[in-house]
């Protein structure tokens, strides 16, 4: 299936942190601290999704502006997991849009538990610039145009 509008997050913040959201603050701790393997494990693991590949759950603030969206007329609306995006936006995207929370790891959380465990580039921060390569090099290929919201933008 293929949209016209895909709405998405980075991993760090579309996730249900393994059941328990206090396990959430772990992806505000520097990423060279914790292995990859424990994070898509236990800490951010991915969003189970639907046959099409929609997110069964996804952010709050990517649900209502899909909603808004429908009410205004766009019927072509996908919420997608970060992870998945490689796989549904296609020649048809026409824009993706992100919301985004901690995109450089500096909102006092993360900032915080940064400088206590000696510096770095946190988990948050990754995760948006993993999410930021992707997206650049799908719409490379596509050309559709990127929409960006939240706290964070």
């Amino acid at each position: 299936m293929a949209w016209d509008i895909i709405l998405t997050a980075d991993k760090g913040s579309f996730t249900d942190y393994g059941g328990s959201s206090v396990l959430g603050y772990v992806a505000c701790m520097p990423s060279r601290l914790v292995p990859r393997a424990f994070m898509d494990k236990f800490f951010t693991p991915n969003t189970p999704v639907d046959s099409e590949g929609k997110a069964l759950y996804a952010p709050y603030a990517l649900r209502k502006v899909e909603s808004v969206l429908v009410h205004a007329g766009f019927s072509s609306v996908a919420v997608v997991p970060p992870e998945r995006l490689g796989k549904v936006v296609d020649g048809r995207t026409r824009v993706v849009g992100l919301t985004v929370h901690d995109p450089f790891g500096l909102n006092p959380v993360s900032f915080k538990l940064s400088m206590i465990f000696g510096g770095g580039s946190t988990w948050t921060a990754k995760y948006f610039e993993e999410l930021g390569e992707s997206i650049s090099k799908l719409k490379g290929k596509y050309g559709f145009k990127v929409v960006a919201g939240g706290p964070g933008a």
